[in-house]
């Protein structure tokens, strides 16, 4: 049955864009449903529009859960995102998506960075800021596009012709509140790769053997190798760290090397080569990635608000092993287990100062914790002596009385510049 209407839930940036898409783009009659917005549907009204003709597009935080969600899939409707109603029937040929736990908007800034400078019409949208779906449609040839797990929920596969080319960066345990579980969301980040015929792509070996995933997804290790901070592509060494600090980290390292697998079948080597030592002088990173906060007290303080789990902690003690650093972790306890990122501190001059929810698991370690965020935060700075890192790298995601990273990222910076 085709659509004959379309019902959105939630009006946020990518809802409010969808309305915009639909009401340019279409004929079809719009249905809104968000308790915050003027002219909703009441949930009754809601629910009463549903059927195999409906269009029902959720906003990506409408968990799977909620009760409209799971009237529309009773009701026989078209269930997706905004986002995903792009990628099923819109995306070029040419399109990239980009996820996993972490490092996935740094990876898509950078891919979409090293294709435009290859001559290669880009630009990084999802995500990452910009929706896919709105009054003025992507027009690159290749955009790239980060996906949440959020996002791929409920992805629906194209048609068959269609396809593009899929990413994943790492996947470690996150987001199992939401999805109902660690393989919900492990799936959610891998459907394209299961769909018949599968999007092809690039994701870690470990991610490819565990989930058994098809010959078309290649290893990001046989792509692009990475030696003791050395990639190797086409039989050349490039070495991202000698372009700034900042990629001394792992994390970034581990972004470039995936980026630049992803930008080789466009670019070939010597084009991904040479895009490199194009982006990588400027590269200025992304806010709250081991970003540097301004601050006068003699100390480096860095906002790593996006680091929530502990893998991604590690990256950035790895990024300052050779400075005193005073670790700020604390949020939501989603399950995370530090014990690993415990036994790994030895190594380095590191002295933890918690908060949050997990404190209990914090203090389990031996590591003091505190009543907020603010007290953790100067507990560390009378702790860490000049030329040390003050640093700001949770572990966790955010949690009451903060209601997102971006709150803990102004009130570090806040912290940091009154110190």
């Amino acid at each position: 049955m085709s659509v004959t209407h379309v019902l959105l839930h939630g009006l946020g940036v990518e809802g409010q864009a969808a309305k915009r898409y639909f009401e340019s783009h279409t004929a079809l009659p719009v249905r809104l449903f968000d308790v915050k917005a003027e002219g909703s549907e009441t949930i009754e009204e809601a629910i009463s529009l549903l059927g195999p003709d409906t269009l029902y597009l959720r906003s990506p935080g409408v968990p799977p859960e909620d009760a409209l969600h799971r009237a529309a899939l009773d009701a026989g409707a078209t269930v997706t995102t905004p986002t995903g109603y792009w990628l099923a029937n819109l995306a070029p040929t040419g399109t990239v998506t980009v996820t996993g736990t972490k490092g996935k908007s740094s990876t898509t800034a950078l891919l979409s960075a090293l294709l435009t400078a290859g001559g290669v019409s880009s630009a990084p949208y999802g995500n990452i800021g910009r929706p896919v779906l709105d009054r003025a449609l992507p027009g690159e040839t290749a955009p790239v596009v980060e996906l949440s797990s959020y996002m791929m929920h409920d992805l629906q596969a194209p048609e068959e012709g269609r396809r593009w080319r899929h990413v994943v960066t790492n996947l470690y345990k996150e987001h199992t509140d939401w999805h109902g579980g660690e393989a919900a969301y492990r799936e959610a980040k891998l459907r394209p790769y299961r769909w018949t015929p599968p999007c092809p792509g690039v994701a870690p070996s470990a991610v490819i053997e565990a989930a058994g995933l098809p010959g078309t997804t290649v290893p990001t290790e046989a792509v692009v190798p990475l030696d003791d901070g050395r990639l190797r592509i086409g039989g050349e060494a490039f070495e991202p760290s000698a372009y700034g600090d900042a990629f001394a980290s792992p994390g970034l390292q581990q972004a470039v090397r995936i980026a630049a697998a992803a930008a080789l079948p466009a670019l070939g080597p010597s084009g991904v080569l040479a895009a490199l030592l194009t982006v990588l002088p400027s590269w200025e990173g992304l806010p709250s990635r081991q970003a540097r906060v301004p601050s006068r007290d003699g100390r480096l303080w860095i906002d790593d608000a996006l680091a929530t789990v502990p893998e991604a902690t590690r990256q950035a003690l790895v990024r300052f092993r050779d400075r005193p650093v005073r670790l700020i972790l604390g949020g939501k306890d989603r399950g995370q287990d530090y014990r690993a990122l415990a036994d790994e501190m030895a190594a380095f001059d590191v002295r933890v100062f918690g908060f949050g929810e997990v404190g209990p698991k914090i203090a389990s370690l031996g590591w003091p914790v505190f009543g907020s965020m603010e007290e953790a935060v100067a507990a560390a700075r009378a702790d860490c002596p000049s030329g040390g890192v003050v640093l700001f790298s949770p572990a966790a995601p955010s949690g009451a009385p903060h209601a997102s990273y971006a709150e803990r990222a102004a009130l570090f910076a806040r912290l940091a510049s009154e110190a």
